[in-house]
């Protein structure tokens, strides 16, 4: 009894990562990855065609795809293997939704296999108010990527002027062989030189 309480009181995450750890030791068998890989793909579009179809009897959706109720009923089963890559395409193009058929390594497999919202079970068919907003969305990331970058851009330009203004402001200096020649002591010493009779002289004057 405990036991039983215990285990419901164990998050789904945490039972779903147990789930993908036990599947990942079993897929070492290369015969249980074809046999897993097989019953998945043939259970997950069963249920999402079940999903697809909704509320509606299989006879309106037979309508709907083009098709017959029988054949429905055989898209539906688990056990039914017949669900060739046109067949896919024509049921996505019948109820306006997309579809991807890739090969994928494992790793993604076993994530992708592990989604059963209902996004996923059921996508919505087209709609152009959500492109829009995508594309909206889109728009807006590459101005505000193109913003930071103009940012950066102008926050690099204030530090090289800054550099270039210190710089500026350090003496001019010459080297000649071991001496330094100052110019700013240079250009200082030469004024004091120049001011200083005139200086004199006005002192004189006033006297």
């Amino acid at each position: 009894m405990s036991n039983k309480a215990g285990t419901n009181l164990v998050p789904v995450n945490v039972r779903r990562q147990s789930r993908l750890t036990s599947i990942a030791h079993r897929l070492q068998s290369k015969k249980f990855r074809d046999a897993y890989l097989s019953r998945h793909i043939r259970t997950f579009l069963a249920a999402q065609i079940r999903a697809l179809r909704g509320e509606m009897s299989q006879t309106k959706f037979a309508w709907k795809l083009g098709t017959h109720q029988s054949v429905v009923s055989r898209y539906e089963s688990e056990d039914a293997g017949n669900l060739n890559v046109k067949t896919l395409i024509n049921i996505a193009r019948k109820l306006d939704i997309g579809l991807i058929v890739q090969f994928v390594n494992y790793p993604t497999f076993l994530r992708q296999s592990e989604d059963f919202t209902e996004a996923a079970f059921a996508p919505r068919s087209y709609d152009q108010s959500i492109i829009d907003r995508m594309i909206k969305d889109e728009e807006n990331q590459v101005f505000i990527s193109a913003l930071k970058v103009w940012e950066q851009q102008k926050r690099e330009q204030s530090r090289a002027g800054v550099a270039i203004a210190s710089a500026s402001r350090q003496p001019e200096v010459a080297h000649d062989g071991g001496n330094i020649f100052d110019f700013d002591k240079h250009r200082s010493s030469s004024a004091r030189k120049t001011n200083k009779p005139v200086q004199s002289s006005l002192e004189h004057s006033v006297a």
